[in-house]
């Protein structure tokens, strides 16, 4: 009895002991475990981190430039068609291809900022000069300029929520710009000095907003500045924006934009000190929805009353009355149609109502009395891929405007042929592009009239261009 009672208690402290070094080999193992786990996290981490950092650059260099020589066929310098005549602008409504005649260029520099816990900051900043005269030594004729300088940060810790994954910025800045690049139409384009959040989750899309601030040259000794409050809602292929402008002391102006012009009291108490306008639009896919057709495409709405008749613009309508309005809707795209084909096209439509006449010499509408300017165009440009690095570009536009003030409904085509020499003919938006074009356009006698091209000039009703271009962006 004795016997067994001791071997059992021999057992027992013995299974005692076993049990008490499995605890601790088994402890110890996870022990191990726990730690590798730990190092190959800590190790993905690091990778994660590494990666990250290397989708931003330290340093950036982006730009744009254009430039050649054009001539008509007197052999003298040819001039533009179409930009800075009728009421469209700074752009060229029967298409910009043939139809550019000085030397651009834009020199864009981004400096990146990086953390290792993912936060970031870049600072951009943007020079730009242009210049039509041809000489190498063009000083006296430069207009360099500051066009950005702004920061933005992106992944702080305090951006939470719907914030998350959004970006802040402030400064001097292109903003919310679009456009169809064969007319070099800014139909958007919210530039400014400000500041705003962009990419704040709301729904199912997202938001951005901001505030922007413009400056007008001094009128009268009353220094003009606009301010516009801007918003963009994204969803899907939609995109809402809406603005509203406050231009204090506009109204109480008493000059124009020429200073040897006086406003009537009756004008500067009509002038605008506030407005609004709003935006809507839609991206295809593809070929207006055409799955068949490679390509994208657009069509939008806009809308604008008072300094928002300037619609597209935080600069607003500085010479605009209370009443004014203003609409405009477009459409665009660009499309591979074939192996040897692609085409871009553009058309649009603007009307600008309830604007105030000044009684004066040459005008049809009395002093106070309110009319109308109204203007569409449309600008195709189909391009033939010969091989990989030369093609065919051709371009067709057309462009009219009704004028009730002066009572002139000028119009005006053009027609443009480019050889064209690239790297890779397949990428429509591919550059550089080295070209050689001839242009050909022809207008009517109002439109003769609405930009004074007489006998005495170099253009009468027609006229034709010879010329080489280069253009590149990256």
């Amino acid at each position: 009895m004795k016997k067994f009672l001791l071997v059992t208690l021999l057992a027992g402290l013995a299974n005692v002991a076993f049990a008490e070094a499995t605890d601790i080999q088994t402890t110890t193992l996870e022990s191990r475990i726990a730690a590798l786990e730990a190092q190959v996290a800590e190790t993905n981490e690091t990778i994660a981190s590494v990666e990250k950092k290397n989708t931003y650059k330290d340093f950036e260099f982006h730009g744009y430039a254009r430039s050649g020589f054009m001539a008509n066929s007197n052999g003298r310098g040819g001039e533009q068609f179409d930009a800075n005549r009728g009421p469209w602008g700074n752009f060229h409504p029967t298409g910009r291809l043939g139809n550019e005649d000085e030397t651009y260029w834009e020199i864009a520099l981004s400096k990146n900022f990086y953390l290792e816990n993912g936060s970031w900051a870049k600072y951009t900043t943007m020079l730009a000069d242009g210049v039509e005269t041809t000489n190498d030594w063009t000083s006296d004729e430069s207009a360099l300029n500051v066009r950005q300088a702004y920061v933005e940060m992106g992944n702080l810790p305090i951006l939470q929520g719907r914030f998350e994954d959004s970006t802040i910025w402030t400064g001097k800045r292109f903003y919310n710009r679009d456009q169809p690049h064969i007319t070099d139409f800014w139909y958007r384009a919210m530039d400014g000095t400000g500041a705003g959040i962009q990419n704040i989750k709301l729904g199912n899309g997202t938001l951005d907003t901001a505030i922007i601030g413009r400056n007008y040259t001094d009128l009268d000794d009353t220094d003009v500045e606009v301010y516009t409050y801007h918003t963009l809602y994204k969803i899907g292929n939609w995109e809402f924006d809406l603005a509203g402008h406050l231009g204090k002391d506009n109204d109480s102006r008493t000059q124009s934009n020429d200073p040897n012009l006086d406003l009537t009291d009756r004008q500067a108490e009509e002038l605008a000190d506030t407005g609004y306008q709003g935006l809507i639009s839609y991206r295809f896919p593809g070929f207006y929805g055409s799955e068949s057709v490679a390509g994208d495409s657009k069509l939008f709405v806009q809308a604008g009353s008072g300094l928002g008749s300037a619609l597209g613009s935080a600069g607003a309508n500085q010479n605009a009355y209370t009443d004014q309005k203003a609409v405009r809707t477009g459409t665009f795209g660009t499309y591979t149609l074939s192996d040897k084909w692609d085409i871009s096209h553009a058309v649009f439509y603007e009307r600008q109502m309830d604007m105030v006449g000044d009684g004066a010499s040459g005008t049809k509408v009395a002093d106070g009395e309110k009319y109308d300017v109204s203007w569409w165009q449309a600008a195709v440009r189909p391009v033939y891929k010969v091989n990989q690095n030369f093609s065919i570009q051709y371009e067709l536009g057309y462009a009219t405007f009704d004028d009730d003030r002066t009572d002139l409904q000028g119009s005006v085509w053009k027609a443009t042929i480019a050889p064209t020499i690239k790297l890779d003919t397949n990428a429509f938006y591919g550059r550089p592009e080295l070209r050689a074009y001839v242009t050909y356009a022809d207008w009517n006698d109002d439109y003769s009239r609405y930009n004074n091209i007489d006998d005495n000039s170099s253009y009468d009703g027609n006229g034709l261009n010879l010329g080489v271009q280069m253009e590149i962006w990256f």
